[in-house]
């Protein structure tokens, strides 16, 4: 039996923006992948492959995360190699998330 915020839909509601996106049908509103495999349809996708692409999730409270799912838009070459989690409580100012040594985990 699945319980607790791990497997509560939390993007429920939340609010998406992006650095970029490749079309209007790879918006930020998109990445929600809803615990299903994307068929194709929807995924987002930043208009630049580079470092310096981000989506931002305001989930609107503080919660613990534990655990993060990420997918790539099937049957095409979209998909993350590498990301970085940052957070923070205004929407401005962030912090890296680091492991227990102090390094910035990627």
């Amino acid at each position: 039996m699945r319980t607790g915020d791990c497997y509560n839909e939390l993007l429920k509601g939340a609010k998406l923006s992006a650095s970029s996106q490749l079309s209007d049908d790879r918006s930020p509103k998109d990445a929600i992948i809803h615990g299903e495999q994307i068929d194709g349809g929807n995924a987002w996708t930043a208009a630049q492959s580079d470092f310096g692409q981000y989506l931002l999730i305001d989930l609107g409270k503080k919660h613990n995360i534990t655990a993060i799912a990420t997918a790539g838009k099937q049957f095409t070459s979209e998909f993350v190699q590498e990301y970085r989690l940052d957070y923070g409580n205004d929407g401005q100012d962030f912090s890296n998330y680091r492991d227990r040594n102090g390094n910035i985990k990627v």
